[in-house]
């Protein structure tokens, strides 16, 4: 039962911070500290977890089919939880920083603790059951969390947005796990490895996977993400860094020998190239600060389910790490930012965050790891990925590099560059801002710089078969360094020091502009699908106002002939009489005719 206590400090502190909301200073303390009791015993969990075992508790069972509550430990799901643990206190120091509004301290840490708590116990959960219990708690409080500024206008909007898109997601993996369920009788992941082919289950697996792309807000559900910036920055850097949005890749890397069984890696690595792109080309053109960030983490978890459909657990692996740590230092950054600016959003103005100095040098590690620059663990983690594909996934990856080295760098010199001539922006202290927010920024400075070493430690770590060559080429090296170089000077020259401008103006660049902004149309695809599903519930409408008109009409004929009917009844002998003759010759002549009928023989 260790597993499941690594969530127990997290859940305890939730429901005492919810208590003790009067008490303003407490639930932001009750948290951290439940925080770092959950580290303090993944590390338990981690180092003394041996090799993978499996827990199993029977839920219910029920004709030939039982439902079982599992829990493991394995060198992926180990890593998962150990990064989400690290992760957890860093959050929350960096919120009591951040959250400073003394009526909501309760319900905020409330909310994001059952959140870490709910990312933990879906990283140990081994049947698909347990999984998504966890799933749905991770989807629910993530609407919550979204949609935190509750008074705002945009923000209940925005976890609309999200929880309609997962509970998409949420539906189709409700419909694989019947299907897998009704198919095997059981729900245990690691049962499936060793069943048979099945057609159905073919099925099954691809309604989980879409269930995963809405869950890492991949191609077609993209566009939940970007709008759910709209809540507190810390839910931000949590929920892209190592909670919500990777339960997609942690589901399909613990499944994946299933999936390249049943030849389905082509449609995940596919769907990671198409992702990767809408989310580095929408990068370039944002000119919301977390919103960019937002886009890249599209584009990141696009990379991973790329390594899924190369079948390189290990890349998986090292980018999962190498982004958990860059993506919450970019957040934790960008709300630094934000707040020295009075919530400020666009780039364009937002000026001169280099006064700050650990703000400053944290953002270059951030920056430059997300660019895969040489020797930090962001490079290591891309370079695992290029390193293993060939031919044209190789040309897309690169491709995919170069446009990250330039919407970052972009972000990142339109953030620090000098305008002397805005006093309102020459005048903002970045000094100021709390040291409860840049020590935790400090610290994942430190994780990206020695998380490097573990591209050595990591394979003998996950037993990587020998047959994958995680080496890297030099020319790997060489091209990452070019890449790096590219786009340091284009954007130094376009956005820091302005040298080269373009004119918005030109047919050309409208084009491009409208063609790589806004999720290449995906916006515009939704509302023109939304629109023909009206159309279509519309034509229903109509047919069932026909029909209603239809039965209403034969409805007033028949009461009608009702009352033509009961003008019979008069009480006049002659009447009844006449009634009953008539009754008489028509049951005669109804018999004649089906005698008549009896003698042709049909």
């Amino acid at each position: 039962m260790l597993y499941v206590f690594v969530a127990v400090p997290l859940i305890i502190a939730a429901f005492l911070a919810i208590i003790l909301n009067n008490y303003s200073r407490l639930p932001k303390y009750i948290a951290l500290i439940g925080s770092i009791i959950s580290l303090i015993i993944a590390v338990i969990i981690f180092f003394e977890g041996g090799t993978s075992t499996v827990q199993n508790f029977t839920w219910f069972s029920i004709n030939g089919i039982t439902a079982n509550i599992s829990f493991a430990i394995y060198p992926i799901n180990m890593i998962a939880l150990l990064i989400v643990a690290i992760i957890t206190p860093l959050v929350f120091l960096y919120s009591i920083g951040f959250m400073r509004v003394p009526s909501e301290q309760g319900r905020f840490y409330f909310e994001i603790s059952i959140f870490a708590a709910s990312m933990m116990l879906f990283v140990i959960s081994y049947s698909l059951i347990a999984m998504f219990i966890a799933w749905e708690l991770l989807g629910l409080m993530s609407y919550l969390l979204i949609g935190f500024w509750y008074w705002k206008e945009a923000p209940p909007y925005a976890a609309r947005k999200a929880i309609s898109f997962v509970f998409i997601g949420d539906v189709l993996f409700l419909l694989g796990i019947i299907i897998i369920g009704t198919v095997y009788g059981n729900f245990n992941i690691s049962s499936l490895f060793s069943l048979p082919f099945h057609p159905q289950v073919s099925l099954a697996l691809l309604l989980i996977l879409f269930a995963a792309f809405s869950k890492g807000a991949q191609f077609p559900f993209t566009e939940w993400l970007p709008d759910a910036m709209e809540g507190p920055t810390p839910v931000s850097a949590y929920l892209h860094s190592s909670t919500m949005v990777k339960a997609g890749i942690i589901l399909i890397a613990v499944m994946l020998p299933i999936y390249a069984a049943y030849n389905l890696l082509w449609i995940i690595l596919l769907i990671g190239f198409l992702s990767a792109f809408i989310g580095a080309t929408n990068a370039l053109t944002s000119k919301h600060i977390k919103k960019v960030i937002a886009y890249s983490t599209i584009e990141d978890i696009g990379l991973m389910f790329i390594a899924l459909g190369l079948n390189n657990i290990f890349a998986v692996m090292m980018l999962f790490i190498a982004q958990a740590f860059y993506k919450a230092l970019l957040f934790f950054g960008a709300g630094a930012i934000m707040k020295a600016n009075d919530n400020e959003e666009n780039l364009y103005n937002l000026h001169n965050a280099s006064q700050n100095k650990v703000l400053y040098i944290s953002l270059i590690f951030a920056v430059a790891s997300l660019a895969a620059i040489f020797p930090l663990s962001g490079f290591f983690g891309k370079a695992a990925i290029i390193s293993t594909s060939s031919g044209i996934e190789y040309v897309l990856l690169v491709l995919i590099e170069l446009l990250s080295s330039l919407y970052i760098f972009r972000w990142f010199f339109l953030l620090i560059r000098r305008d002397e001539k805005n006093s309102a922006y020459t005048s903002i202290n970045y000094k100021s801002i709390s040291k409860l927010m840049t020590a935790p920024m400090v610290a994942l400075v430190i994780l990206i710089v020695f998380s490097s070493a573990l591209y050595i430690y990591l394979p003998k770590y996950m037993e990587i078969s020998p047959n994958l060559d995680v080496q890297i080429p030099i020319y790997e090296l060489i091209i990452s360094g070019i890449i790096a170089i590219v786009g340091i000077s284009l954007t130094y020259l376009f956005f820091y020091k302005q040298r080269i401008t373009i004119k918005e103006t030109h047919k050309w660049y409208k084009f491009i502009y409208s063609l790589i902004y806004n999720n290449i149309f995906i916006n515009s695809f939704y509302l023109y699908f939304a629109k023909f599903i009206e159309a279509f519930a519309n034509i229903f409408s109509d047919f069932e106002i026909f029909i209603n008109k239809l039965l209403s009409g034969i409805g007033n004929k028949i009461l009608a002939l009702d009352n033509l009917i009961r003008r019979i009844e008069n009480g006049q002998i002659n009447t009844y009489a006449l009634s009953f003759v008539l009754g008489i010759a028509l049951i005669i002549i109804i018999l004649i005719f089906i005698f008549y009928l009896g003698t042709l023989n049909l």
